[in-house]
């Protein structure tokens, strides 16, 4: 695990330390999380790269323009419910870059923020919660103004099985 991969932010809440844990650790943790490789999925005006090293599978996607590209994941989940969705991305731009969200065709984030992690080799993950369907999911992430970040793959995972709280977004 690389140790970027761990950002930890410090809330002082009551004199005492509380620890929030924003990234999925769901690798080492979780076993029973589903993994989706963006390179494995529909992928439509954007090409499949291997360019930049630390990617999982055989490569990842680079969104180039500003809108029109994506990546859409077929997701299967026995049970209708809140999931957590676990985009893993590289972002060595000078800024961060948003990419819409649609799941089952409805838009759940219109410009779900993509920081940088400072170098297109260097990998973040970056989580949303969602409500997935029984049976199969669209999931959908779209350029939208501007061109997204490199999308290596999307874990997902039930809510329910979470080890630590989450609050917000990450």
């Amino acid at each position: 695990m690389n140790i970027k991969d761990i950002r930890i932010k410090e809330v002082f809440l009551a004199g005492m330390i509380t620890v929030i844990i924003s990234v999925c650790l769901w690798d080492f943790l979780m076993p029973s999380q589903k993994i989706y490789e963006a390179e494995d999925a529909q992928v439509v005006g954007a090409p499949v790269e291997s360019q930049h090293s630390g990617y999982t599978g055989s490569g990842y996607v680079d969104f180039k323009r500003k809108s029109g590209e994506y990546v859409q994941w077929t997701v299967g989940v026995k049970q209708g419910g809140d999931y957590f969705l676990c985009f893993r991305y590289a972002l060595g731009g000078k800024n961060d870059r948003p990419l819409r969200i649609i799941v089952n065709g409805e838009i759940m984030e219109e410009a779900l923020n993509f920081p940088r992690t400072g170098d297109w080799s260097e990998w973040g993950r970056l989580v949303l919660e969602v409500y997935l369907e029984p049976g199969e999911n669209a999931i959908r992430a779209v350029t939208s103004g501007n061109s997204g970040p490199n999308i290596d793959r999307l874990s997902v995972e039930p809510v329910k099985n979470r080890i630590f709280s989450f609050l917000g977004k990450v």
